[in-house]
């Protein structure tokens, strides 16, 4: 884990795949609500692959959740972004620190999911009856190197319904925190106003 925790220096340092998918890990074992899938998922996705990648959920009952949540790296820009099935807005939403368009990830991951859907439950997802949503009113990044920190958050704060009150000047503490909660294998749930998120963390992490 000390390595992991370099990661979360506030430092111009990206997380990286194995400290993303641990921390989504934790995310999956606190909420049975939701799904995250990992981000091997999207690296690897074709349609040659679905039946591969359905194997993975066979023993979930995958859309009785609320979200379904995957992540993804768009490599040629070295940037996190997450979509997220909302099962309940009939919704497929695009969260990106960057505000970049999402419609094609949008469909990559509809048309899969449309798969697990129709050998789960016996019919494909029928995308006249979702809408596609860049959603922008969330905080942003303003540096090169936080995506797989907002990335994280979004996921974690997804997951519980929480509201969006942290921003980039959060950031610091955040990778502070994620380095505590894969310590301690448990999630800290922050539900406190915004200008006193930095000073709450302060207080979980040094205890």
């Amino acid at each position: 884990m000390a390595s992991d925790r370099v990661l979360y220096n506030p430092t111009q340092l990206y997380l990286n795949d194995h400290v993303i998918n641990n921390y989504l890990e934790l995310i999956n074992k606190r909420n049975s609500n939701v799904y995250i899938y990992n981000t091997h998922l999207y690296a690897n996705l074709s349609p040659e692959r679905y039946s591969l990648y359905y194997r993975w959920t066979k023993k979930l009952d995958l859309f009785s959740k609320t979200k379904i949540l995957v992540p993804i790296n768009l490599t040629t820009l070295k940037h996190w972004v997450l979509v997220c099935m909302n099962l309940e807005l009939k919704q497929m939403q695009y969260y990106d620190s960057l505000q970049g368009n999402g419609i094609s990830y949008q469909k990559q991951v509809f048309d899969f999911l449309s798969f697990v859907h129709l050998h789960s439950r016996g019919t494909p997802l029928n995308s006249k009856e979702w809408s596609f949503i860049n959603v922008t009113n969330i905080p942003i990044q303003k540096n090169s190197y936080d995506c797989g920190v907002f990335l994280c958050t979004y996921a974690e704060y997804l997951a519980r319904d929480a509201v969006f009150n942290f921003s980039q000047e959060h950031m610091v503490s955040f990778r502070q925190l994620i380095a505590y909660e894969l310590t301690t294998k448990k999630l800290v749930d922050i539900n406190v106003e915004a200008h006193d998120i930095d000073a709450f963390i302060t207080s979980i992490v040094n205890a």
